[in-house]
């Protein structure tokens, strides 16, 4: 919940197949770190990973869907892809009892993470991709206020000429206060996004009962194999 913003902001400035290839690869490592834990808290902080990586094609899935679905079936495409996360949760109940059973718990994570790894290469290698529905955001952002985009105009000819000045008087400095820059506007973006999703009432529903289906998994999570042992 809290990685997918991020994800989705940084969208609108880096390929979202790499941003998916960074995500897909922190999960393949949290998952293969989840094997060789030792203790409750390292399997834990593994675990908290392994969502910070779902969250990057989570975030980044349904836009692409959006763009590349046919009209009529968008819905039914959407919900055939969040079908996938609890279906994902019961298939790993299978899944990892058969291999702890046979083989070995720890050897359950190490297969997963293996067998995520090429789609983690697949995100860098893939053709770098625009997603349509940020590009439309963009543009009708740029186009609400005559007032912000003068205003906007006018920042963005200051900062050129302070980075022009700087690289040819110093060019060492320069490169940092281009790097200032960009993690200024980085964060402005990020900002200005947050604010937008906090203000959208079908988005911020739609989070809570996230947050109550997951406390619903957890719990069942926890405790469903206790009953079923004791029934």
């Amino acid at each position: 919940l809290l990685a997918s913003p991020i994800s989705a902001s940084l969208a609108k400035s880096h390929n979202p197949f790499r941003l998916i290839g960074v995500g897909l690869s922190v999960w393949t490592f949290a998952t293969a770190g989840c094997g060789c834990s030792f203790n409750f808290w390292s399997i834990a902080i593994c675990r908290m990973l392994v969502g910070v990586g779902e969250a990057s094609f989570i975030s980044l899935a349904a836009p692409f869907i959006d763009d590349n679905a046919p009209v009529a079936q968008k819905t039914a495409w959407l919900a055939v892809f969040y079908m996938c996360i609890p279906t994902g949760i019961a298939l790993g109940y299978v899944y990892g009892g058969l291999v702890g059973d046979f083989l070995n718990w720890r050897i359950a994570f190490w297969g997963e993470a293996i067998l995520m790894l090429p789609f983690a290469v697949l995100g860098f290698v893939m053709k770098p991709l625009q997603l349509k529905g940020f590009a439309h955001n963009q543009l009708k952002d740029a186009l609400t206020s005559k007032d912000a985009s003068e205003s906007v105009n006018h920042d963005a000819i200051y900062d050129e000429q302070t980075r022009d000045l700087a690289s040819c008087e110093f060019p060492t400095k320069a490169a940092k206060l281009e790097e200032a820059f960009d993690i200024r506007d980085q964060f402005s973006r990020f900002s200005k996004d947050i604010m937008s999703l906090l203000h959208d009432e079908v988005y911020v529903v739609n989070i809570l009962g996230y947050i109550c289906y997951n406390f619903v998994i957890g719990a069942y999570s926890y405790w469903g194999p206790k009953a079923g042992y004791n029934i």
